[in-house]
């Protein structure tokens, strides 16, 4: 009984009651599955991405210079609090932040919702037909570069780590 209760009283603080809380649930679920098909069905493997990484980097290098190698020595330089808060950093804007802020909006600035979530599906499905297009590695797949991959070095959080290798698929 007092679950039902429990229910009832949240489903009452919905703005569109629980239906309509599901359903949006489902919509976003459904793109995040479907991005992730896509986006494995697209993986033409790693070398190609590398090499496209380099010549991103080139082309950087002769337009405005690659500072990025200094930034990322400076931020390992000044002790792991940094280091570790970037990596989290790294891993919960991609999922834990773009989940709360898409609960927060819906609870409380439903009539922007529609549009921040479909924002977010328009601007990922672009950046995924940009990976599509020109598959490209992360800087922390350039090692021979100069970039450190601080990840795998993180005992809590590394490549190898469930909550990585599961968002990495």
């Amino acid at each position: 009984m007092a679950t039902r209760a429990a229910l009832d009283w949240i489903g009452r603080r919905l703005p569109h009651g629980w239906s309509d809380f599901v359903r949006q649930v489902a919509i976003w679920l459904a793109f995040v599955l479907g991005y992730q098909v896509a986006r494995g069905l697209a993986d033409r493997g790693a070398e190609e991405a590398v090499r496209n990484a380099e010549r991103v980097v080139e082309l950087e290098r002769r337009l405005i210079g690659l500072f990025e190698i200094d930034v990322q020595r400076l931020a390992i330089e000044s002790g792991e609090v940094l280091v570790h808060a970037a990596n989290w950093t790294y891993w919960l804007s991609q999922f834990a932040v773009v989940t709360a802020a898409l609960l927060w909006v819906y609870l409380r600035r439903n009539r922007a919702y529609l549009s921040f979530r479909n924002t977010l599906i328009v601007t990922n499905t672009i950046g995924l037909v940009g990976y599509v297009a020109l598959p490209t590695a992360p800087p922390r797949m350039l090692g021979e570069l100069g970039f450190l991959d601080t990840l795998a070095g993180s005992e809590t959080l590394n490549h190898g780590s469930g909550i990585i290798e599961i968002a990495e698929t």
